[in-house]
């Protein structure tokens, strides 16, 4: 029963949008201060919507059922989705309008970033590039709100944590793009993974996940000084772990259903070990 509950969550990308404000909220914490809690619920609500808006629109555009549960999801209960959909995005706009001007601004590249993926992939079709946007519009999202209130003081290695953040979030994508790529085929939707195929994805996401773990050894030689960054980079690593799990086990995953989303997506809810040290 938790399971199917999980199932849900997952489906509309609950748990996807609480990561994100984990993840700020861990930002803000190694930066020294505590972001405010109406700068993480509009975080959260964004990532929502933004997610949302995606799957709603690709539902809309499947003919006949869709083959996953997530576009299914989106199809069975289209009108009540779209009706939470307007309330959250209304109340969003509000709540932003209290949040520090400064905040406000530096969101602008964002929401400009936002736009540039739904044009670019819902009339240019241009597919190929869509992990990576929604990898750097992801990791931005997360930042935006802490670097914003620090007055632009960010240390070095923590912009080495934010490289592998991106990284890891764009290994997300293509190793989910790899599970689903039979449904995606006949669902219609265009991926990475389906352009370039399974063998060049799987060389591209290996590449990643070397240069991810080079990455956060190499964080933990140069800036070992910093105990603060030593546990961030821990908890990372461990990140990477379950993520080089899930490409190289996928076969065996696969026969679990769903289940591989459980831990792909949920991955982002473990920076909050970073509290417990």
């Amino acid at each position: 029963m938790s399971f199917r509950f999980y199932h849900i969550i997952n489906a509309l990308s609950l748990d996807v949008a609480l990561g994100a404000g984990i993840l700020s909220l861990v930002i803000g914490r190694y930066l020294g201060f505590r972001v405010p809690v109406l700068v993480l619920l509009i975080l959260v609500l964004t990532v929502w919507i933004i997610y949302t808006a995606d799957h709603l629109m690709d539902a809309k555009s499947i003919s006949g059922q869709a083959s996953s549960f997530r576009h299914h999801f989106h199809q069975h209960f289209y009108r009540p989705i779209l009706i939470c959909f307007t309330i959250v995005m209304v109340t969003t706009v509000f709540l932003v309008t209290l949040i520090p001007p400064v905040t406000v601004f530096y969101g602008i590249p964002v929401v400009l970033g936002v736009a540039v993926y739904f044009i670019s992939n819902r009339f240019f079709n241009l597919a190929f590039q869509k992990e990576v946007l929604i990898a750097v519009l992801y990791v931005l999202g997360v930042f935006i709100g802490p670097y914003s209130l620090s007055g632009g003081m960010i240390p070095p290695e923590l912009t080495l944590s934010l490289v592998e953040l991106g990284l890891m979030a764009w290994i997300n994508l293509l190793v989910f793009g790899l599970f689903e790529i039979e449904d995606d085929k006949r669902d219609g939707m265009k991926s990475t993974v389906i352009i370039w195929g399974e063998q060049k994805s799987s060389k591209m996401i290996k590449l990643l996940l070397v240069s991810c773990f080079v990455l956060g050894l190499m964080g933990l030689v140069l800036y070992k000084q910093y105990p603060d960054f030593v546990k961030l980079q821990l908890v990372f690593l461990f990140m990477m772990g379950i993520l080089g799990t899930l490409f190289f086990r996928r076969d065996n995953l696969a026969q679990n259903g769903l289940h591989y989303r459980y831990f792909g997506d949920g991955i982002f809810f473990m920076p909050v070990a970073y509290f417990w040290f």
